[in-house]
């Protein structure tokens, strides 16, 4: 069925998303062990491919044949790009001193998730 087709793919892209951010997370008990892209190629560099690789998996939740379902990614990606300019312009403004951890992108997908469950199980 195409429900379930949609449903998974929003999901498994959602989780592999959110695993690329979680492994930044781990990226210094990773080196030497486990070959991850955030130790392959650096922090900034995987978290900005963890970024674009959100872009199909909304592009995929957006086309379902259904409005309230569609509402879902259409306010989740601008919501987070606005928090995301908002965060680094407090940073710059207010200097920050602090870490980037990637923790917020964690945070959104979890977020993320939770609403196109809750939309997609109400659905008929």
């Amino acid at each position: 069925e195409i429900k379930s087709c949609f449903f998974f793919t929003v999901i498994f892209g959602a989780i592999a998303v959110r695993e690329m951010f979680k492994d930044i997370e781990d990226r210094t008990a990773d080196i030497g062990h486990k070959d991850t892209l955030p130790v392959q190629i650096g922090v900034e560099r995987a978290a900005l491919h963890g970024a674009r690789l959100m872009y199909p998996v909304l592009a995929v939740a957006a086309f379902y044949p259904n409005t309230l379902v569609q509402l879902v990614p259409a306010v989740f990606a601008p919501s987070i790009a606005l928090w995301y300019i908002g965060t680094l312009y407090g940073r710059e403004t207010c200097r920050f001193k602090l870490a980037e951890t990637y923790v917020w992108g964690q945070r959104a997908i979890d977020v993320f998730l939770a609403g196109y469950i809750i939309v997609f199980w109400c659905i008929k």
